[in-house]
């Protein structure tokens, strides 16, 4: 039945030498509706339909029904205005791409040196002197070197001249084995170091830049992840 409907449709709009957008205009609907009742897509409501009567004076049966306008039966044509469709292979599966080991262990290696970037940064921060002031300044005795410009092992006095061996960062430039440098004592735990703004900056830049790669390398790993499961 409704091959015959979109069938009639077309047939009595071309006699009427009606165009699809004239006659969508007529019934209030989309030109697009109006070809897809004639290419069989869709069904129009029963008051399309008796609009439909009235605009091509054809009675419902005429529309329903295998029958001409004399109510003879007919052997309806199977033709239609649009061009055969064409049937196109199933697109294949995407194969999904496993999340790159490579990115895994970008964010694990990126996130170890962040931890080591706040490690030295507390460190240098807990044997910085912020406010020297008044603060009673000695000498210290460097003892072994590790790494130059970096940590060395070193004695110095305490309150009751005892001496006491304390590993630290130094940044002092040429320092070596058996020189004596200058450091602060507190009322609390000690002696702290008067550090350069360089030494004190650079494990702080370098804890931020490798958060924020640690955050990008995340998202960029959560939007393959969204990807991949579409």
């Amino acid at each position: 039945m409704q091959i015959l409907i979109g069938e009639k449709l077309l047939t009595l709009r071309t006699q009427k030498n009606m165009t699809q957008e004239e006659l969508a205009e007529r019934l209030g609907v989309t030109r697009q509706s109006v070809s897809k009742w004639e290419s069989n897509g869709t069904f129009p409501n029963m008051n399309k339909l008796l609009e439909i009567c009235d605009i091509f004076q054809v009675s419902l049966d005429y529309l329903l029904r295998d029958i001409d306008e004399q109510g003879n039966k007919v052997e309806v044509q199977q033709e239609s205005q649009l061009p055969p469709v064409t049937e196109y292979p199933p697109k294949a599966a995407k194969k999904r791409k496993p999340v790159s080991i490579y990115m895994v262990l970008s964010m694990i290696l990126v996130g170890i040196l962040f931890l080591i970037s706040c490690w030295l940064f507390g460190s240098l921060s807990i044997n910085h002197i912020w406010n020297a002031g008044d603060r009673e300044q000695k000498l210290m005795h460097v003892d072994t070197i590790y790494e130059q410009y970096t940590k060395a092992r070193v004695t110095v006095t305490n309150e009751e001249w005892e001496f006491e061996d304390r590993v630290l960062w130094l940044d002092v430039d040429g320092v070596k084995e058996n020189d004596w440098v200058f450091c602060y004592t507190t009322d609390s735990d000690g002696v702290r170091v008067k550090y350069t703004g360089k030494t004190l900056m650079l494990p702080g830049l370098m804890a931020l830049v490798f958060f924020f790669l640690f955050i990008l390398l995340y998202m960029e790993l959560r939007r393959n992840h969204a990807s991949e499961a579409e």
